[in-house]
């Protein structure tokens, strides 16, 4: 099965999310692949290293993970940032994200938000039915329990 005709928003980082659209992207979606400078993907930092270094570009991890990917900078504290994630979330099949509940929301690109014909997922550590979010989760697929649950 191929995947030509599905763009995905992509929000995730670290761990299952950026695999599972990895994965989507390596089957042929177009995968957009949403980052802050002011907050990389943690992924970008973990080893082995081009050259030994480490910096942003160079993290062997990172690239096993957004391979087949498109990527894009934006600061979502800024409103200009967040309307532009608005438009390109409506030109996608799906939007992902693997952030503590409650964070697309306070964006504008909540489920109830982007209310049209997509399909929103998360995949997170962190359990939507707390009232304070917990620190975000960071263990891998098998060890942590509800990190491959993906919630709609």
């Amino acid at each position: 099965m191929r995947f030509c005709d599905i763009r995905v928003l992509d929000f995730c980082w670290v761990g299952a999310g950026a695999f599972v659209t990895r994965l989507l992207a390596d089957m042929g979606a177009d995968v957009i692949k949403v980052e802050s400078h002011a907050h990389p993907d943690n992924l970008r930092l973990s080893g082995p290293h081009k050259g030994g270094a480490k910096h942003l570009e160079g993290s062997g991890y990172f690239a096993s993970r957004n391979t087949n990917k498109k990527s894009l900078a934006l600061n979502m504290g800024h409103p200009e940032a967040r309307a532009l994630a608005k438009r390109l979330a409506r030109e996608c099949s799906i939007v992902t994200n693997n952030f503590r509940p409650g964070i697309m929301e306070r964006w504008g690109l909540g489920y109830q938000e982007l209310m049209f014909p997509i399909r929103a997922t998360r995949w997170s550590g962190s359990l939507p039915r707390s009232s304070t979010a917990p620190a975000p989760a960071k263990a891998n697929t098998s060890s942590s329990p509800s990190s491959n649950r993906p919630s709609t």
